[in-house]
C-alpha cells in the first residue's frame, strides 16, 4: 500500500479553511485525492501511517459511521489531477464526493477522482 500515498500538503487555501473548521486537512492518496476530517471527533487521525491502513478503515475503527452520502459527477481531470492519475487531461473521470456521518456528526469530507475507465459504481438497497 506505500505506493498508494502521494503527499500530504494541501493548497494553502484549503489548509487555511481546513484548520479555521477545526478539521485536519486534506490528505492526498491515489485515487483519493482529498480527505477533510473533524479533528475534534478523530484525535490522531493526522499522525496515522496510512501505508499500513486506509483512512476508511481507521474512521471505521475510531468513529464508527451511522450515515453515509455520495454525489457522482462525471468530470476532466485538471493537469495535476491528470499526472497524478496518470492519464490525459481529456480523460473522463468520476468524481465522488462523500460525506460520513457518526452519531449525528459530520465526520468527514473526501472528495475521490477515478478515471471512468477504472471505476464501478453498484447499490443495492433492501426496500422493505
Amino acid at each position: 500500500m506505500t505506493d498508494n500515498v502521494i503527499e500530504s500538503a494541501a493548497p494553502p487555501e484549503l489548509q487555511a479553511k481546513a484548520e479555521k473548521m477545526g478539521w485536519i486537512p486534506p490528505s492526498r492518496y491515489r485515487g483519493e485525492p482529498e480527505r477533510f476530517v473533524d479533528a475534534e471527533r478523530l484525535p490522531g487521525y493526522g499522525e496515522q501511517d496510512f501505508t499500513r491502513q486506509t483512512p476508511n478503515s481507521y474512521l471505521m475503527e475510531i468513529c464508527p459511521l451511522s450515515e453515509m452520502e455520495h454525489v457522482v459527477e462525471a468530470v476532466l481531470p485538471s493537469a495535476g489531477e491528470a499526472g497524478l492519475l496518470q492519464v490525459r487531461v481529456d480523460t473522463p473521470c468520476l468524481l465522488l464526493h462523500r460525506r460520513t456521518w457518526s452519531d449525528g456528526f459530520l465526520v468527514s469530507y473526501a472528495r475521490l477522482l477515478s478515471p471512468g475507465s477504472r471505476y464501478k459504481l453498484s447499490s443495492k438497497t433492501r426496500l422493505t
